[in-house]
């Protein structure tokens, strides 16, 4: 009998092999996974990988936070594409690609704010997520 599932997200949810929660389905997080894989890591060494294990663990106090916004990342992006910008790149091109692609995040979670200082706080936060020394490490092995 085959297996079945309610929804997309449920059959990603319950089939991932490297998220074993919702991160499977946000940009926030997979993004990274589709760049370690493209530079020829395994799903083990993704899953296992103590630097990708310290910047998700960053990234889910920014999602909590910023439940709503980031909540809109999901509805505009897919892991195809970001396999297909990082695909055949040098390292170094991954690592600019890789930061276009935050650039684009923050200007999604933030469409649509009409207050300066809610604006402001997102975009604060965001950019000390991006220099963070849990990016940084990141991206500096991939």
């Amino acid at each position: 009998m085959a297996k079945e599932y309610k929804d997309l997200k449920d059959f990603l949810l319950k089939e991932s092999t490297v998220f074993e929660k919702e991160e499977d389905t946000n940009p926030l997080f997979y993004i990274w996974a589709v760049m370690k894989s493209v530079s020829g890591k395994t799903d083990e060494e993704i899953k296992s990988s103590q630097s990708l294990k310290a910047l998700f663990k960053k990234l889910r106090k920014f999602c909590e936070k910023y439940k709503s916004n980031t909540s809109k990342l999901k509805k505009e992006y897919t892991p195809s594409e970001f396999l297909l910008r990082f695909h055949g790149q040098p390292t170094d091109k991954m690592r600019e690609i890789m930061m276009w692609s935050l650039d684009m995040f923050i200007q999604s979670m933030t469409k649509g704010i009409q207050s300066f200082n809610d604006w402001r706080e997102i975009h604060d936060d965001w950019k000390a997520f991006c220099e963070s020394e849990e990016v940084q490490t990141v991206l500096s092995e991939s």
